[in-house]
């Protein structure tokens, strides 16, 4: 897995042919994100959340472990209640 490097601002970014020579990501990558992030904004204005930050944490906390559970997966390691308590004797 690659090490994220977060996006200092579109005013920050530096874009040659295919990344950012400024956090040094792939184009497509940088670009892809912006669009999740204007998605998520989008959403959260849709349903009039006057608690977006409430939502915004949801959001990051889901993400979060459905990733988590993803890598653990792909590297054949156990998940869930019962591996979590044969981890923890």
């Amino acid at each position: 897995m690659a090490l994220f490097r977060a996006c200092l601002g579109k005013t920050a970014c530096v874009e040659d042919d295919d990344h950012c020579r400024t956090c040094g990501r792939q184009l497509d990558e940088v670009y892809a994100t912006r669009e999740l992030i204007e998605k998520l904004a989008h959403f959260a204005i849709a349903h009039d959340y006057v608690n977006y930050d409430e939502f915004v944490a949801y959001v990051a906390r889901k993400a979060n472990a459905k990733i988590r559970y993803a890598v653990d997966q792909a590297n054949g390691q156990a998940t869930g209640p019962a591996a979590r308590e044969q981890a923890h004797g």
